[in-house]
Formats: C-alpha cells, structure tokens, sequence
C-alpha cells in the first residue's frame, strides 16, 4: 500500500430527506501516486480534538475516537485507493 497523507479532516452534512441531514466527516487524503480526494465516514466514529491536537494540526477539524475507527478510516481509504487504480481516467489534449 502506498504512503497515504491525511490531508484534513472536517464535519460534514448532508440532506437524506427534507428536514433530515446526516453528519459524516470528510476525510481528504494523498498519495505520490493520487490528487486529493476525500471519503466519507459515520461522524460517530470521530470525536472534537483537544487544543493540544487542534494546535498540531489545525485541519484535523475531528479525530478518531478508538483503534476501531482509525482501522475503518485505513479500510475506506484503502478502498478509494483500489477504486482509483481500476478506474479508466479520462484525458484531454486542450
């Protein structure tokens, strides 16, 4: 697996149905290999930093909240990876 770059992580919402919205946190990553690009996982996996954490990396908006969610980011991360490797790229001479 390449060396992956957490690049940040931030709260996002989204609308489901009219008047319900969803929280997930965005997780944006690289590689040398691949441009940014972000997943998208349950917000109850993540908690607030502490000031201590927040001031290490001010993008880091939330942080794993155990060993199990950290695991599930490495897991959804690994599969954008494997999904971006099979995918045929479209390429334009402007």
């Amino acid at each position: 697996m390449p060396r992956v770059s957490i690049l940040r992580r931030e709260l996002s919402t989204r609308t489901v149905a009219p008047g319900q919205v969803d929280e997930q946190v965005a997780v944006t990553f690289s590689t040398a290999a691949l441009p940014p690009r972000t997943v998208f996982l349950p917000a109850g996996n993540y908690r607030d930093p502490t000031d201590e954490e927040l001031a290490r990396n001010a993008l880091y908006r939330r942080i794993p909240k155990d060993a199990a969610a950290e695991e599930a980011e490495k897991e959804a991360i690994r599969d954008e990876i494997e999904r971006a490797a099979r995918a045929a790229l479209t390429s334009y001479d402007l």
